[in-house]
């Protein structure tokens, strides 16, 4: 059993972390069909999928996430059905569950904050806006990607893009403000 952050499709159902069974059977019948997976590079966790041989309803919560924690970051990302999500690691008695809770967070910040870097090396930035769910701001990811490669063709100015909660303060006049995070 390893613990395991499941996505459902259907957004009427509430994400959960639980003790998930990863033997290719088990996973089998929870995502009911054949699987794929995936690396989620930036946070060293893996996605499991369905896999493409019978229709499954668009998940938009997986997709979000998928796109917000590979490298490089591209508008091409799509899951569709089910999807699990659990800390890669080669050692078995490896315990670490921090990606898994930092997705499962993710998805219940009021507000969140996008974050790019152009290479590994380099510090994240934190963007200026506010978005209030992980559609919105992979939109917003997605349309300044796009222009980026438009403006740029081949361009490799934006290597990374991620997501974290942000932290909202009032400004003088009311009005909500991203406060600086203090991990930046």
């Amino acid at each position: 059993m390893t613990r395991a952050f499941v996505i459902p499709a259907d957004e009427t159902v509430p994400c959960r972390i639980d003790d998930v069974d990863l033997s290719d059977q088990a996973v089998h019948e929870l995502l009911g069909g054949t699987t794929e997976s995936c690396l989620l590079d930036l946070i060293n966790a893996m996605m499991i999928t369905r896999g493409g041989e019978t229709p499954a309803p668009f998940n938009p919560r997986a997709t979000a996430l998928l796109a917000f924690h590979r490298s490089p970051f591209t508008v091409a990302y799509r899951v569709d059905g089910d999807a699990v999500v659990f800390d890669a690691s080669d050692d078995p008695h490896h315990l670490d569950t921090s990606g898994v809770t930092r997705l499962h967070a993710l998805l219940q910040a009021p507000a969140l904050q996008i974050r790019t870097r152009r290479t590994p090396s380099d510090a994240w930035e934190d963007q200026p806006h506010v978005y209030t769910g992980l559609d919105e701001a992979l939109a917003q990811a997605r349309t300044a990607v796009r222009l980026a490669v438009h403006v740029a063709p081949g361009s490799t100015d934006i290597l990374a893009v991620t997501v974290r909660p942000a932290d909202i303060t009032s400004a003088p006049d009311g009005t909500p403000a991203v406060a600086p995070h203090p991990h930046s």
